[in-house]
């Protein structure tokens, strides 16, 4: 944790100004919690100079340190998570410390992306985070993990597709709209072999699913204003292209959906996640799906070597220019 003041810090957002009341507060409790450690830090090392001969006094020392250190870390978190609990309204001028990060992860946050407060951290994507090349996908997966402890996500990543039409990533709030659609669509998505309804016979299977949710997929709905019309994601699998995938509901098809999401998906995935090749697998008798697919600048490159029925379609960003 750091022991700096809580003053206003460079690139802080105006609409996440500490107000002065609040910093006066924080930095109060911060000096009391140091204060403390310190203090702790000091006698514990007095205590091992006098059990130790003079050549590990340095060592004792910093023993001691370190531990009062752990000591004034703690007090801190048990005073940050009062005012979470006692004053939720102030949770967004909270520093790093109250979601318990290790230290490596909050430097990369503060110093390399001028995040220092949550209400600044719920700004960013995951996108925003993973473009630092020290901040990987298990640091975001524990960062997210952190913030859903306290109730708290990141911003969703929305990527433009038309007028009023977005791909948003997946958050667990978005289960019931999601099982909703699915539960409407049984027999429809049910077509050409495909196993999406199969898998989610329950609210209860998507809640599961959504809170679980893996590193390596990008998991979008596509959002037409208010209404949950479809869905969309990226797969990553070792020693492949990147896979699209998607569905819409049958009530929204006729309309442009389909293909104008797979065009924003794909652009995303070259553009943003830096992919030279784009696949997809699609049933051979699924003319639909390949028509969307093939709309959208893919091209028929082959069978599915493990489900021959299915065709590969693949996308590469130099062959359309």
């Amino acid at each position: 944790m750091s022991t700096d003041s809580f003053g206003k810090h460079e690139g802080m957002e105006p609409s996440f100004e500490i107000p002065e009341p609040i910093l006066d507060g924080l930095q109060q409790v911060h000096d009391a919690a140091y204060g403390a450690g310190f203090e702790s830090g000091v006698e514990q090392g007095r205590t091992e100079v006098e059990r130790n001969n003079a050549g590990q006094i340095a060592l004792a020392k910093r023993e001691g340190y370190y531990q009062g250190a752990d000591e004034q870390r703690q007090h801190f978190l048990g005073v940050l998570k009062h005012l979470e609990t006692e004053h939720p309204e102030i949770v967004p001028y909270l520093p790093l410390d109250a979601i318990d990060l290790n230290d490596r992860q909050q430097r990369v946050l503060e110093r390399r992306m001028g995040v220092h407060t949550l209400g600044q951290l719920m700004l960013k994507t995951s996108q925003d985070l993973t473009k630092d090349p020290l901040f990987g996908w298990r640091s975001l997966k524990e960062v997210k993990d952190k913030l859903e402890q306290h109730g708290l996500r990141l911003a969703p990543v929305e990527i433009p597709v038309d007028e009023g039409i977005v791909l948003r990533e997946v958050y667990p709030s978005d289960s019931a709209a999601m099982f909703a659609l699915i539960d409407r669509n049984r027999t429809h998505l049910s077509q050409h072999g495909d196993d999406t309804a199969a898998k989610y016979q329950s609210p209860e299977a998507m809640v599961e699913r959504n809170a679980n949710q893996h590193d390596r997929e990008w998991r979008f709905n596509i959002w037409d204003g208010d209404s949950n019309v479809g869905f969309a994601k990226l797969t990553r699998i070792i020693g492949q292209p990147l896979e699209i995938g998607y569905y819409l509901g049958s009530e929204f098809q006729g309309r442009g959906h389909a293909t104008k999401a797979v065009v924003a998906l794909t652009s995303y995935a070259t553009e943003s996640l830096r992919q030279t090749k784009v696949i997809a697998k699609v049933a051979k008798s699924n003319a639909a799906s390949l028509a969307v697919l093939q709309r959208a600048g893919y091209t028929i490159t082959g069978e599915d070597p493990r489900h021959t029925d299915n065709y590969v379609l693949t996308f590469e960003p130099e062959a359309q220019s």
